[in-house]
């Protein structure tokens, strides 16, 4: 759960810097800031998000956009394992990769006829390194949610350090005795 956790707070920290990044980019190419959110809501509303103004198209295709971010995050978080481990930042960006051609080939083109329009690889790969910058956070963050709220195997565990002469000390050994020795007074008083 912890892995799931920090993917999902990843992928969410990736849609939103996204979301900014495509607003700003239909912005300096003299669109409305809203027009991809509302080509990303062609899932639901076929063409008609081309005539559609700041409305709840707007809202749709922004949650279709910070679901996708957020799926990717968790994929990582749930594909977490030896090979991402040993090889952090190269599975990274091949993971990164492999979703950005994914987005390229599959994703985009499916909000309708001429989506490919509104998302050019100059809008989807600064968002793309958006995404891999977030989960390069990935560790740091699933370490902080195992320490809070769980214990991986592959967290290496706490143990406390020896004593520093090297001598471990022995409990205390009050309410029961060594044998051979009087355990009180009134032991003593009866013999």
């Amino acid at each position: 759960m912890c892995g799931l956790w920090a993917g999902l707070e990843c992928g969410t920290l990736a849609g939103a810097i996204t979301l900014a990044w495509f607003a700003l980019h239909s912005l300096t190419r003299g669109e409305f800031w809203w027009s991809k959110f509302n080509v990303a809501a062609g899932w639901f509303y076929d063409l008609a998000v081309y005539r559609a103004g700041l409305s709840r198209v707007t809202l749709c295709g922004a949650a279709v956009i910070m679901l996708f971010y957020c799926l990717a995050g968790a994929c990582y978080g749930l594909a977490w394992g030896v090979p991402f481990r040993a090889r952090a930042f190269l599975t990274t960006a091949l993971y990164v990769v492999s979703i950005h051609l994914f987005a390229a080939h599959f994703l985009w083109p499916s909000f309708g006829p001429f989506a490919r329009l509104w998302f050019p690889w100059q809008a989807t790969l600064p968002a793309h390194v958006a995404l891999f910058a977030a989960l390069a956070r990935y560790p740091v963050l699933y370490v902080r949610l195992v320490n809070d709220f769980g214990d991986p195997d592959w967290l290496p565990r706490q143990h406390p350090s020896p004593p520093a002469d090297g001598f471990r000390t022995q409990p205390s050994a009050t309410g029961f005795e060594a044998p051979g020795e009087a355990s009180s007074s009134a032991d003593s008083a009866k013999e």
